[in-house]
């Protein structure tokens, strides 16, 4: 049996995000490939043959992007039982309302360390396929008409592949966690107008201060306080 590494593929046009997510899974040694356009990210599936599709709800200002993509991924042989998660933003939730039952979870953004390496990774372990009954040769304006039926609803399926098995990094609390504080020393450096009028040498010196009175009172992401 072939033991392969998982890879992501996220389909966003959001810098933040984008960045944010990479972090993330770098912490545990997940590639992320990038892709802004449902061409591009079809190439990139069919490429790389990802263990998961990260899709946001919106992609430069398209609101059914994601929703195509998960479309055309299985009008694709072979990529339709790529299990595909929608990222979106409380603000965002009621563009995927009607589309939710395409993907295969949601995770609500922003990213929080470590509380969403985890999310993701979970997905990547347990994977589903929500596979909906797709029309061959749909048109454009049959897939912007986005009309549902009774007779259309999606099938759930246990997303498996008999020649290889996934082989998950193992996910390190300690290395999330102190990423999570290092985010937060940055951010706190950001607005520090001492760090910023300060002479280079003195720059060590003061980032080990700050970083000392923030780990002193550090709560994880996943623990605080909405």
């Amino acid at each position: 049996m072939t033991v392969t590494r998982p890879s992501i593929v996220l389909f966003d046009s959001d810098p933040g995000v984008i960045e944010d997510v990479i972090c993330s899974m770098r912490l545990v040694n997940i590639p992320v490939h990038k892709a802004e356009s449902v061409e591009a990210a079809k190439k990139v599936i069919f490429d790389e043959r990802p263990a998961l599709v990260l899709a946001r709800a919106k992609v430069k200002d398209d609101t059914k992007a994601s929703a195509r993509l998960v479309r055309e991924l299985h009008r694709s042989p072979g990529l339709g039982r790529i299990p595909v998660v929608v990222l979106c933003r409380p603000s965002e939730r009621e563009l995927v309302e009607d589309d939710l039952d395409l993907f295969s979870g949601q995770i609500e953004l922003p990213v929080e360390f470590p509380a969403f390496t985890q999310r993701v990774q979970d997905f990547i372990s347990n994977p589903v396929v929500r596979k909906p009954t797709i029309k061959p040769a749909a048109t454009p304006v049959e897939e912007a008409a986005d009309i549902s039926s009774a007779d259309n609803q999606p099938e759930i399926e246990q997303s498996s592949d008999s020649q290889a098995e996934i082989e998950l990094p193992v996910h390190d609390e300690r290395l999330l966690l102190l990423y999570s504080l290092q985010q937060d020393v940055v951010e706190h450096l950001k607005q520090d107008r001492e760090f910023l009028d300060l002479p280079l040498y003195e720059v060590p010196r003061y980032i080990a201060q700050v970083t000392h009175s923030l780990a002193a009172k550090f709560k994880p992401i996943k623990n605080r306080k909405k």
